[in-house]
Formats: C-alpha cells, sequence, structure tokens
C-alpha cells in the first residue's frame, strides 16, 4: 500500500514532527540559560572586579592573575 510520497509518507511525517519536537527542546534550553562565560573568564572578572573596588592590592592582583593564565 502507498502511502504517499513514493511510500515514504511516514518517514517524512516522523521526521517532521522529530525536527519541531527537537526545535522546541533547544529553543526552550536555550532560552532558560544566559549566556555561557567560561570559568577561566568569570575568575578573570570577578578578580578585576576586587581590584577596582580596592578589595585587593596590585600585587595580589598580578600574583591572581598570572596563576589564572597559568591554569588554563
Amino acid at each position: 500500500m502507498m502511502w504517499g510520497f513514493g511510500g515514504y509518507g511516514v518517514l517524512w511525517m516522523l521526521l517532521f514532527w522529530g525536527s519541531i519536537a527537537l526545535l522546541i527542546a533547544w529553543a526552550v534550553q536555550r532560552s532558560s540559560n544566559g549566556p555561557e562565560v567560561s570559568p577561566y573568564r568569570r575568575a578573570e572578572q570577578i578578580l578585576a572586579e576586587r581590584y577596582v573596588q580596592g578589595e585587593i592590592e596590585l600585587a595580589e592582583y598580578d600574583a591572581r592573575s598570572a596563576e589564572l593564565a597559568r591554569s588554563r
């Protein structure tokens, strides 16, 4: 029995609805997470914020920044 599209109608229907489901899942996952920042980049940002706010001195900032660069 031919079901349309040369006998591949069911296959095309499954591919279509599977693609729609994947697209929806991707959109939901994408919208629930903020932009991802690497742990090293976030650590550098926190370090810079602490230096600007005066919580740490330049020597400590340089030492910790160098340590972050080595641990990459």
